[in-house]
């Protein structure tokens, strides 16, 4: 296995977060992994590219990912054309969106979250940025089955804060849980 997943998202809504969360969920099950970002403008609020890979021996490769296995997309108002690059019909879209997008020419595994909508639900916020980086390592649990739920939640108790654990804890299950496949089986 050699798995590579690129998150997208923009500056401050918790996309390092994620790629870091999920390499240590998958590192505690006993696999090899990598966690790192790219960032173009420092700022809060632009385009953010992260990584994580996570393979069954050493990883070599320390580019950044250009075929990625998996896409998970955190803010839905980003450009398609900054997550769609590389994608494969072997590679698996995890989008953040209130319904399924329209992507009429890609022949991948589709699935997609109401991210958002939990975040607001739970109350997940950094000034007015709902923070969906949790909901979206969940629904990349759930959509590839590289990682257990279970060793999600342990790696957001390492990850974050113990103070802001439970809203974090109950936005991994739910991202896990209401994770959607496309109807048509995309």
């Amino acid at each position: 296995m050699f798995e590579e997943i690129r998150w997208h998202g923009r500056g401050g809504q918790g996309a390092v977060t994620s790629a870091k969360i999920l390499a240590e969920a998958a590192h505690s099950e006993g696999k090899f992994v990598q966690a790192f970002a790219f960032y173009g403008a420092e700022r809060r609020g632009a385009p953010v590219e992260t990584y994580t890979r996570i393979a069954d021996s050493h990883i070599k490769r320390h580019s950044q990912i250009y075929k990625p296995t998996v896409v998970a997309v955190l803010d839905p108002a980003l450009p398609k054309i900054l997550y769609m690059k590389g994608i494969t019909e072997d590679s698996i879209l995890i989008v953040n969106a209130n319904k399924e997008k329209a992507f009429p020419d890609l022949k991948c595994k589709k699935h997609w979250i109401d991210a958002t909508q939990i975040a607001i639900d739970l109350e997940l916020r950094i000034a007015e940025s709902y923070i969906t980086n949790t909901i979206m390592t969940g629904a990349v649990a759930k959509a590839t089955g590289l990682v257990k739920l279970d060793s999600v939640l342990d790696a957001i108790k390492s990850q974050l804060n113990e103070r802001i654990w439970d809203k974090n804890l109950e936005a991994a299950k739910r991202g896990f849980s209401e994770t959607h496949p496309y109807s048509n089986g995309g």
